[in-house]
C-alpha cells in the first residue's frame, strides 16, 4: 500500500495508486499514526504524487476524519502532482481546522521546509 521512511524529524508516507475501501483507509491511517508515534514524531509527509485512484467519496472523508478527530499528528504535509489539488487541500484543511495542522504542497522541499518550522 505505502512506503513508510523515517527522515530527520518526520515521517515520510509515499502513498500507491491503490483502490481501497473506507474500511481499509482507516486502517491504514491508524497505523500511520502508531509508527509516528513509534519513529517518536508527530510530523508526517505523505507523498501522494504517485497516487491516480479514482475519487471514493467515502474514502476521502475517511481521511479527512483521521485529521479532523482521530490523529495524534500535529503536522502533516501532503505532495499532489497538480497546483489546483494543491489549492483544493489546503482550501479544504482551512475549513475543517482539525487535530493535526494541514498543508499540501506541489514539491518536497517547501513541504519539508513547513514541517520543521513547526
Amino acid at each position: 500500500m505505502a512506503r513508510v521512511e523515517k527522515r530527520a524529524s518526520y515521517l515520510l508516507v509515499v502513498e500507491g495508486d491503490d483502490d481501497i475501501t473506507a474500511e481499509q483507509m482507516r486502517e491504514y491511517l491508524d497505523e500511520v499514526d502508531r509508527a509516528a508515534e513509534r519513529a517518536g514524531t508527530k510530523s508526517v509527509m505523505f507523498d501522494a504524487r504517485g497516487n491516480h485512484g479514482p475519487y471514493v467519496a467515502d474514502v476521502h472523508a475517511e481521511r479527512w476524519a483521521f485529521l479532523t478527530v482521530r490523529t495524534k499528528l500535529e503536522r502533516v504535509a501532503v505532495l499532489l502532482p497538480r497546483e489546483l489539488d494543491v489549492s483544493r487541500v489546503n482550501m479544504t484543511a482551512i475549513a475543517k481546522r482539525g487535530k493535526a495542522r494541514v498543508r499540501a504542497f506541489a514539491d518536497e522541499a517547501s513541504a519539508e521546509k513547513w514541517l520543521a518550522s513547526g
